[in-house]
């Protein structure tokens, strides 16, 4: 099947040195909070230009920062110049899964 080899040339195959700065997020709803990793320093004024957009990964119901494709989109985002991060669900990706609500909370 040589037809599909330059499809699988252009995919990109090579791992992604992904160190992740966490920033916990509260919630004014019920006590917990929620993660984002930003991607290799992306958080920092030093890495990006403070107008550079920001791209949020959403990595599924049971993924977190850990899944190759977050890391692959954070880093095709921080080439750009673009700022880059991955919202964790609660519970998933080594964190906490938060508090339970607030009495009287929804």
């Amino acid at each position: 099947t040589a037809t599909s080899l330059p499809s699988l040339v252009s995919l990109r195959c090579w791992a992604v040195d992904a160190r992740y700065a966490r920033q916990l997020l509260p919630s004014p709803t019920d006590g917990g909070s929620l993660a984002v990793d930003w991607f290799n320093g992306t958080d920092s004024p030093a890495a990006a230009s403070p107008r550079a957009p920001v791209v949020l990964v959403l990595p599924g119901l049971a993924g977190s920062s850990d899944e190759g494709h977050c890391k692959h989109a954070c880093a095709a985002a921080a080439e750009r110049g673009w700022r880059a991060a991955v919202l964790n669900a609660r519970g998933v990706g080594g964190g906490r899964a938060g508090s339970s609500p607030a009495p009287g909370a929804p």
